[in-house]
């Protein structure tokens, strides 16, 4: 589990830094954010099905549920359902196609950081220190 927390933290890392690096080229990020979407609903079945004791689970169907939201939205779209005004509109297509999508990719962005913090680093840190479960040194900071 610690590797998989691991690898999947720092996917996620490198494309939101690609994504912030390349913010002026407008389109990059875009195709980033696709990529970085794709690598989280990957990291969230993963998490389902593999790791119950992780605390994600509420990611994977509320990711689903937007796509499937975005897919009604797109044939509404395509069989002219729609009024105009909302399939031209810049506002309405920045909400739902970036920024949404961002702001539930920064979501779990934080709870895999939490997640590999708990599960990785802590220990790690535990394990360095001598004597921090040690009773003499409880009562040294008593």
């Amino acid at each position: 589990m610690k590797i998989f927390l691991k690898v999947d933290y720092w996917v996620q890392t490198i494309l939101l830094v690609c994504m912030g690096i390349t913010l002026p080229f407008i389109f990059i990020p875009l195709l980033l954010l696709l990529g970085f979407g794709g690598w989280q609903l990957f990291s969230g079945a993963i998490t389902f099905f593999c790791y119950p004791e992780l605390k994600r689970k509420g990611y994977l169907g509320k990711a689903i549920g937007y796509l499937l939201f975005l897919y009604i939205g797109v044939q509404l779209v395509e069989s002219d359902l729609l009024p105009n005004f909302l399939i031209d509109s810049m506002i309405v297509n920045f909400i739902f196609w970036l920024m949404i999508p961002l702001v539930i990719g920064v979501w779990y962005y934080r709870m895999v950081h939490k997640d590999c913090w708990f599960y990785c680093e802590k220990e790690i840190i535990a394990s360095n220190t001598m004597n921090a479960n040690s009773p003499m040194e409880k009562e040294n900071l008593l």
